[in-house]
């Protein structure tokens, strides 16, 4: 049996420390800022992404963890919606609320930061590919996501994230994406932790399966 307490608390002690490191770095960004005039956006954004941001994501966009999700070659359009939905606190899902809707509170994120900062990621080289431990199912992913289910009313996801799952506007880049933030969110959307009428629509009816081929597929590409 998996020891699901141990990871548990393995998991906490991750976001304690996390917190600790970011409530830090945060301190930093808003210190630095006080007393003086913000400086134009893309020195802004540079010092927030060198400051707050990489303590998750990675400077380079590669997440830290299993956590944290790879920013690296994501679409600018979906990071910089996705930062102003933190901000706007219109994102809710809990992974938002324990860690991000405070990281979009920095005084300093505006709306032009908030391009700047997603300018940034998006240019940056996408993290490696996982190469899948089971082929059978991968290959199982790959057919669900090139073809969906029409059986069971299981979309065709390509047509909105793209053939190589290199994304589009504000349909993210799921290529090279960690399987673990795959599989949560899929499970989020279908729950409807993570608010999205298209992606709750889409994710309905994923088995546990479904869900846990679509990632081991993705993570590989």
């Amino acid at each position: 049996m998996h020891n699901v307490k141990g990871g548990v608390d393995l998991q906490e002690k991750e976001r304690k420390s996390v917190k600790i490191r970011v409530a830090l770095a945060f301190g930093i960004a808003v210190i630095s800022a006080s007393g003086v005039a913000f400086a134009d956006d893309a020195e802004t954004s540079a010092d927030l992404v060198t400051n707050l941001c990489s303590n998750c994501h990675g400077k380079d966009g590669k997440g830290v963890s299993p956590t944290f999700p790879n920013l690296a070659a994501q679409k600018e359009e979906y990071i910089a919606a996705q930062i102003k939905a933190f901000r706007d606190r219109t994102r809710a899902d809990p992974h938002a609320q324990a860690y991000m809707w405070g990281m979009a509170s920095n005084p300093q994120l505006t709306d032009g930061v908030i391009e700047e900062v997603a300018k940034y990621y998006a240019k940056q080289t996408p993290a490696p590919a996982t190469p899948a431990e089971d082929a059978a199912l991968s290959e199982k992913g790959k057919a669900l996501y090139m073809n969906g289910d029409e059986t069971r009313a299981i979309p065709v996801c390509s047509q909105c994230h793209g053939l190589k799952a290199e994304g589009n506007a504000t349909f993210p880049r799921l290529a090279s994406q960690k399987k673990e933030y795959l599989s949560r969110q899929l499970r989020a959307f279908q729950k409807n932790t993570r608010e999205n009428p298209l992606m709750h629509e889409n994710s309905t009816n994923l088995t546990e399966g479904d869900i846990e081929a679509l990632a081991t597929y993705l993570a590989s590409q």
